[in-house]
This record gives structure tokens, C-alpha cells and sequence, in this order.
């Protein structure tokens, strides 16, 4: 039987900790097909794969208004 504490932080994404250990500006952003808990038969979705890119490419052709918002 494996047995967790609760009162210890489990995983995180890469995001927050390159924010914290580098210092950085980070946007954790991402497609839950391909996490870490998720099986790979979820990648069967193509339209999945597809809503994701074009959240992705939105997001990067914003980047200067989204930057300069939170200067």
C-alpha cells in the first residue's frame, strides 16, 4: 500500500518553478492531453491538438499587449 502525507505539496508544472527558481515571468500554459497523468489515448482528438495551437498562437501574437499589461 503506498500512502501520501497530505500536509506535503505533491507535482507541479515546469511553469511556476522556472518562475521562482529563475526569476522569471512565467505563463503556465498548456495542452492537458499530453500531462503527465493522462493517458495516451486521449491524444485520439485531433480537434484537441488543434483548439490548443490556435490558443497558443493567439497567445504569442499578444505577447507585447500582454507584457505591457503587467509592466
Amino acid at each position: 500500500q503506498i500512502v501520501f502525507r497530505n500536509d506535503i505539496s505533491r507535482g507541479s508544472t515546469v511553469g511556476p518553478i522556472l518562475s521562482i527558481r529563475l526569476d522569471i515571468q512565467t505563463v503556465d500554459i498548456g495542452c492537458p492531453q499530453i500531462a503527465m497523468h493522462h493517458s495516451i489515448c486521449k491524444l485520439k482528438s485531433t480537434s484537441s491538438i488543434h483548439q490548443a495551437t490556435t490558443v497558443h498562437l493567439a497567445f504569442y501574437r499578444q505577447i507585447p499587449h500582454i507584457l505591457a499589461s503587467i509592466s
